[in-house]
């Protein structure tokens, strides 16, 4: 826990501060996930993988990070198109209220164990639920199909 607190010394987070951490954390958590990526493909697919797919994981891995501590819910992201994919707002919750919200990646494990319980009990009460595209035209945050509006006060 005191690992990771360093982290969350930045309450609302923006890109850089997705670097911001504990030593230890930056090397088992940011550093040796994509030393071992290579060797770690190498022992499951039994080939050596090619500098670019290297390169490419890097590249989405380090850009993923940045936008999920940016801030902004880019309509244009590509991560949108993730499965499971978790948005700004969706990790922003967990620097705020330092509760849930663990994935950094996709909201699998989050929702598998529910950790991500909380953030939509607090979206739910904050906001009304919509299934329809028709949101797609209000104030409102995706949620992999699902949209919420938020309510006016």
């Amino acid at each position: 826990p005191y690992v990771h607190k360093k982290h969350h010394e930045v309450i609302y987070p923006v890109s850089i501060s997705s670097d911001y951490c504990h030593w230890l954390e930056f090397l088992s958590a940011n550093l040796m996930p994509v030393v071992l990526f290579p060797k770690l493909s190498y022992y499951l697919f039994g080939t050596k993988m090619h500098i670019f797919s290297i390169y490419l994981f890097f590249i989405i891995r380090i850009t993923e990070t940045v936008e999920t501590h940016s801030g902004y819910d880019f309509p244009f992201s590509p991560f949108k198109l993730i499965p499971y994919g978790l948005s700004p707002e969706y990790h922003n919750y967990h620097h705020t209220h330092n509760l849930g919200n663990y994935g950094s990646f996709t909201t699998i494990w989050d929702t598998l164990f529910r950790t991500n319980t909380p953030y939509y009990r607090h979206l739910m009460r904050n906001c009304l639920l919509y299934t329809s595209d028709a949101a797609d035209d209000l104030l409102c945050v995706d949620l992999g199909g699902r949209r919420i509006i938020k309510k006016k006060k």
